[in-house]
């Protein structure tokens, strides 16, 4: 009897652990269907505006001009560079600005971007910040950077600035 119990027991054992096996998983994709035919149907309007020569629709959209645009994505263009591999197409350069500009100019969440142009909030929120890094470095020369305290308080001694708009006396 010692024999067909521990029989039966080596069963439970065995009939249990595969009733309670964790099912597997649903294989993954790089990218949602969604994000697939971005360069078909997302972006490709961006692309559309710029050589249409329509000066007001990118004008409206990005709130710069053409000339402006691509003086910019030249600018940024051998920072921003990705590669492309054999799963998916890199978000290019020109995308990227646009992006980034709409957003600026706009202020429109990640999600409304995310259905304009057809990218990740999750690359949205990594491009804005780059793109902006990379547009900082760009123009450092051009951009003025702001006073420390102390710095601000030599400035307004020599300018004869004594109190500040809302009257705090520095």
């Amino acid at each position: 009897m010692n024999v067909s119990r521990a029989r039966a027991a080596a069963a439970f054992i065995i009939i249990h652990h595969i009733i309670k096996k964790k099912p597997k998983r649903k294989a993954r994709w790089w990218m949602k269907k969604f994000y697939v035919n971005r360069m078909q149907c997302g972006v490709k309007f961006l692309e559309d505006m710029r050589y249409e020569a329509v000066e007001d629709t990118i004008k409206n959209f990005t709130r710069m001009t053409t000339i402006e645009f691509e003086h910019f994505k030249s600018l940024i263009e051998p920072q921003m560079k990705k590669m492309d591999t054999q799963f998916r197409e890199a978000i290019s350069v020109t995308e990227r600005l646009g992006i980034t500009l709409r957003f600026l100019a706009t202020g429109d969440s990640y999600t409304s971007l995310q259905y304009l142009f057809r990218v990740s909030k999750l690359s949205i929120s990594r491009i804005v910040l780059e793109v902006c890094d990379a547009l900082c470095n760009a123009l450092k020369d051009w951009v003025k950077k702001l006073f420390t305290f102390n710095q601000f308080r030599i400035h307004s001694k020599s300018s004869s600035i004594e109190e500040l708009e809302d009257g705090c006396k520095v």
